[in-house]
């Protein structure tokens, strides 16, 4: 494993979760971690555009950087990430693409999986080992995305058991799900189980 130590608390940090809805939703707690660990610290979310509802409001977050990763983006990406100064990057990815991206920044510190896909691990100062990358581990049984994200941060010192799940909570969304559980009959005191098979 390389690793590199920061030096100091990070002041700008920017989180890599592009897509898809499971995975940042996966990713959701390892970063309310890292809000916990540095209270003070600017940290920016970098995800696809049409992804990014699902972060807005977060108060985990001072900025929800949305992207498009179309050809006509990428000449001024390199300028915009130099000129934000990140010292520290979390790259919950793992792809060519997010490693690149992270190694744009010229970011001091950039974190992610010594298993990363696509030779992404080639951009990181610090690549974190995982007992359970490949699928299986003896002891642990199959690891959940949720525990690999908790073991970047648990690397760069946040504890993951502070981590929180903040949801996007529209009122639209909240008015809807009330008529349709008026409509199916359901009342305050009822207990609710929600089923999706097919996810």
């Amino acid at each position: 494993t390389r690793m590199a130590s920061m030096t100091g608390f990070p002041r700008n940090v920017l989180v890599i979760k592009f897509s898809s809805v499971g995975d940042i939703i996966h990713a959701l707690p390892a970063v309310s971690a890292l809000r916990e660990h540095w209270p003070h610290a600017r940290i920016t979310w970098m995800v696809k555009q049409h992804m990014a509802a699902l972060l807005e409001g977060n108060p985990d977050l001072d900025e929800v950087w949305a992207i498009d990763f179309s050809l006509r983006f990428w000449p001024g990406l390199i300028r915009k990430l130099r000129a934000r100064s990140y010292d520290l990057v979390v790259d919950f990815q793992g792809l060519f693409r997010s490693g690149l991206v992270s190694w744009m920044s010229g970011a001091a510190t950039r974190v992610g999986f010594i298993h990363a896909r696509e030779g992404a691990p080639i951009f990181y100062t610090d690549q974190v080992d995982l007992p359970n990358m490949a699928g299986v581990s003896w002891r642990l049984g199959p690891m959940h995305a949720v525990d690999r994200n908790f073991a970047l941060v648990r690397h760069l010192g946040a504890d993951p058991t502070r981590g929180i799940w903040h949801f996007p909570d529209a009122a639209a969304d909240r008015a809807m799900i009330g008529s349709l559980l008026q409509t199916a009959g359901m009342r305050e005191k009822d207990c609710l189980v929600a089923i999706a098979p097919w996810s």
